[in-house]
């Protein structure tokens, strides 16, 4: 075991936000959703109502192989199965070649790969929520959640 006083910061993020403002770099829970008590990240804020958030995409298998389904398919999807959860798995670009376009997104001045409607970068889904679908107090990951 580590001792407790020797551990990175990334381990120290379990803090008691006090403040309802929103800060670039803090963890954060979806409220609802298919991402309901998923843990994110927020990389931009932009002012107080909109928030883009890092996070696992949860993605059905059957999404890849059907071009038909879009992010709207996606939310369809979750009213219908709400007693099974999607599992958390990164993107792969390979694995849609012929359909995901790599573009720079000003807003975030990043490159990102585009697919039906949804920005990826390094696997992660970076999906803009707005600040009532967000949980930012006693946001305490675990470590599996942060790796």
């Amino acid at each position: 075991m580590i001792p407790i006083n020797e551990m990175t910061e990334v381990m120290k993020s379990c803090q008691i936000q006090q403040k309802k403002k929103f800060q670039e770099r803090q963890w954060v829970r979806i409220k609802g959703g298919i991402y309901k008590d998923d843990l994110g990240l927020i990389e931009k804020v932009d002012g107080y109502k909109k928030v883009t958030v890092r996070l696992v995409p949860r993605i059905p298998a059957d999404f890849f192989t059907d071009i038909n389904k879009n992010i709207n398919s996606l939310r369809a999807y979750n009213k219908k199965s709400s007693f099974i959860r999607i599992p958390q798995l990164l993107f792969n670009p390979q694995r849609v070649k012929d359909e995901v376009q790599k573009d720079f997104i000003k807003s975030l001045g990043k490159q990102f790969y585009v697919w039906r409607g949804m920005l990826f970068r390094n696997g992660y889904l970076y999906q803009e929520f707005t600040a009532n679908k967000l949980l930012t107090e006693n946001i305490c990951p675990s470590l599996k959640e942060v790796k």
